[in-house]
C-alpha cells in the first residue's frame, strides 16, 4: 500500500516531477486542479479537485494514456455511499500510480 512505503529519495524526486509535468499537461485540457502529488518507492498518489462528480466520471478514462514514468493506474471515484450532490468545493478522486513492475524494468517510458 501507498501509505505504508517510505520514500526513495533516488526515485521519488523523478517521478514527481514526470507526474506533475504530466498532469500539469492533462489540466490544459481536463476540468480538475492537482491538489497533491506523494511519490514513494514504487507508488505515487495523486488527488485531484473536480467540479463535479459527473465531470470525474466523464473525464476518467482520459487518465489511462502514456506518461513520462511506464506505471500501472488506478482511478479512484469517491465512496458510493458519500453524498456529493450538494458539495460547493467540487469533488476529490486519488489516481494510484503503480510503478513496482516499471522499476524493475528500468521506469521509463519509450514514448516520446
Amino acid at each position: 500500500m501507498h501509505q505504508e512505503q517510505t520514500v526513495d529519495p533516488s526515485w521519488a524526486g523523478q517521478a514527481q516531477r514526470s507526474f506533475q509535468a504530466d498532469l500539469a499537461s492533462l489540466a490544459t485540457t481536463l476540468p480538475f486542479q492537482l491538489q497533491s502529488l506523494d511519490c514513494r518507492t514504487t507508488s505515487c498518489l495523486a488527488t485531484l479537485r473536480w467540479e463535479s462528480a459527473a465531470a470525474a466520471a466523464r473525464n476518467s478514462r482520459r487518465f489511462i494514456r502514456r506518461y513520462g514514468m511506464n506505471c500501472g493506474i488506478d482511478f479512484l471515484m469517491p465512496d458510493r455511499g458519500t453524498d456529493v450532490s450538494a458539495s460547493t468545493n467540487g469533488v476529490v478522486t486519488t489516481v494510484i500510480f503503480d510503478c513496482e513492475a516499471s522499476r524493475a524494468s528500468g521506469g521509463q517510458s519509450d514514448s516520446p
